[in-house]
């Protein structure tokens, strides 16, 4: 499948489940949520699959990166799906969760999608709590 194709499958799934969603810089973005947790979301289209990105909502001051960072590798050697990387921002940095959604074929999209937003969403509210406190939200 073509990336076109991709994209236009993705815009199809998102208007099927009813996300309010928009176009920027390349990526379908949306606010996410599960269980009183809200976050933002990205997502990108390649030709066999989507890219979610989805960032915790909070900032990092650049103080605290090092102890951020020591605990991302941590959470991402013993994670079966997905990692964590800090993005940076003009004054501080978020956690951003990063996973990829592969598509055998235009059959299993619909699926896939479903799947991937729903395995997603859990890892990143499994990771809440201890993202949360490595911030220093307390």
């Amino acid at each position: 499948m073509t990336v076109q194709m991709m994209r236009g499958y993705l815009e199809a799934e998102m208007r099927r489940y009813g996300f309010v969603w928009s176009v920027k810089n390349g990526y379908t973005t949306l606010t996410a949520g599960l269980g009183g947790k809200r976050w933002k979301m990205a997502l990108t289209c390649s030709e066999d699959r989507f890219t979610c990105y989805a960032a915790y909502p909070w900032e990092i001051s650049r103080k605290r990166r090092a102890h951020v960072l020591e605990g991302l590798n941590k959470i991402n050697a013993d994670a079966s799906f997905g990692s964590c990387f800090l993005l940076e921002t003009e004054q501080s940095c978020l956690i951003v969760f990063r996973c990829d959604v592969i598509i055998a074929d235009e059959y299993s999209i619909a699926e896939c999608f479903e799947h991937g937003l729903k395995y997603t969403s859990a890892a990143l509210c499994a990771r809440w709590e201890i993202l949360g406190e490595a911030a220093g939200r307390h």
